[in-house]
């Protein structure tokens, strides 16, 4: 159902098409994403009411909708009527819209020469904004061609372009995806010269396309974004401790987990199932320990996944009852013990000869492939199994530090 047709059915007359009514529905088609057509339609009735006069604001949101649904041949149609009809309405901010739509659909299409080529064109009446400038350095930086972002990013400047940040984190990210980590370091210097602080964006991507190559480099990355007051996201310390893991060996891991944890930093469940598997694979399972312990202190359920690598880890040691105690750190909070691991839990546990009798108030069952528990928990047996195990296990671990909380 069309607009004109709304105003057909209910009898709009012409006078109340007044300029303030087509700015309020063209904003309105503008903000719901609807068909540009709708709105070119709706515009180019308006126009062609005697008593309607044009405003500026209704052109460009029309203009605006035509651009974005990438109607740059309505778009072009309506301009060259406007030119001949009411040529004060091609303001600067309609030809700034019409140039960044362009040159964005261009850099998208990774078409650099047609986008280069409309800018040159349009930029000596219109001076288009940094947004439109860094979306054309953006598209330059994805074709691959480091020597055609820099003088793209030359001939910006000369044209009086003052780049932002954004700009230089499009630079550095070209310099660092063609392995020129010198070149983005240098550019964070320039920034720093220019006042633009460099962000959680413009380290995380030197880090992501590099990589740490020891730990004191991946130290010394966390201590320059503390001195700097930029708090590093889930993804740097994801990007640090895989870079480690490759090159610098298990030394340099745990010197940065023991580092992660004096910071109080709690990773994501992506870079804690890695350092788990890390550390069980190495044979620290103490240190895998230690980190279940850190996370569910800090109030996280680590992934089930998790807990079957530590309790294989575990039971494979003879340290069962700290198995049994992550085990109902888990059921507590909820979560499932896997079909894998319960037997080969509940295995160990027969082999150290305790027994834990089973009542209707701690009765273990199979839930659609999950093994859970019920509401009530029998406490006495679970003391007295653990005692159990106390005596009959001849196996002591030492945790590096931390007291484990059931």
């Amino acid at each position: 159902m069309t607009i004109l047709f709304l105003i057909n059915h209910f009898n709009i007359p012409p006078s109340a098409l007044s300029t303030i009514f087509v700015e309020n529905v063209l904003g309105r088609l503008f903000a719901a994403h609807s068909n540009g057509l709708k709105a070119l339609e709706f515009f180019k009735f308006s126009l062609n009411q005697s008593q309607f006069s044009p405003s500026s604001n209704a052109f460009e949101k029309t203009l605006h909708i035509l651009a974005r649904m990438r109607y740059f041949d309505k778009a072009w149609e309506l301009m060259e009527r406007i030119r001949s009809t009411h040529p004060s309405l091609l303001t600067r901010k309609s030809m700034s819209i019409m140039l960044s739509k362009i040159s964005k659909h261009f850099a998208l299409k990774r078409q650099m020469e047609e986008a280069r080529s409309v800018l040159q064109k349009m930029h000596s009446r219109f001076s288009p904004d940094t947004k439109t400038m860094n979306i054309l350095l953006l598209g330059f930086k994805e074709s691959g061609d480091i020597t055609a972002v820099e003088l793209f990013y030359h001939e910006m400047v000369r044209r009086g372009f003052k780049p932002n940040i954004v700009t230089y984190n499009i630079r550095i990210d070209a310099y660092c995806k063609r392995g020129c980590f010198g070149d983005g370091l240098r550019l964070v210097e320039e920034m720093e010269r220019a006042n633009i602080l460099p962000t959680l964006e413009t380290i995380t991507t030197l880090f992501m396309k590099q990589g740490c190559k020891d730990v004191e480099s991946a130290v010394a990355l966390m201590d320059e974004m503390e001195k700097k007051c930029i708090d590093y996201d889930s993804m740097t310390n994801h990007t640090i401790f895989f870079g480690l893991m490759r090159t610098s060996g298990f030394e340099g891991v745990s010197q940065l987990y023991y580092k992660m944890v004096e910071r109080n930093f709690v990773p994501k469940t992506r870079t804690a199932m890695m350092l788990m598997k890390y550390f069980c694979l190495n044979c620290r399972v103490d240190l895998g320990l230690h980190l279940w312990g850190y996370m569910v202190e800090k109030g996280c359920c680590p992934h089930g996944h998790a807990l079957d690598l530590l309790l294989t880890g575990l039971c494979s040691r003879g340290l069962v009852i700290e198995a049994f105690e992550c085990s109902k750190q888990m059921l507590k909070r909820g979560r499932h013990i896997s079909e894998a691991a319960f037997p080969m839990l509940e295995g160990f546990l027969l082999q150290e000869g305790s027994s834990l009798e089973m009542n209707e108030d701690c009765d273990m069952f199979s839930n659609n492939g999950n093994i859970t528990i019920s509401h009530k928990e029998a406490a006495a047996a679970e003391a007295s199994m653990i005692v159990s195990l106390q005596k009959r296990s001849k196996r002591k671990f030492q945790l590096t530090g931390f007291v484990f909380q059931s």
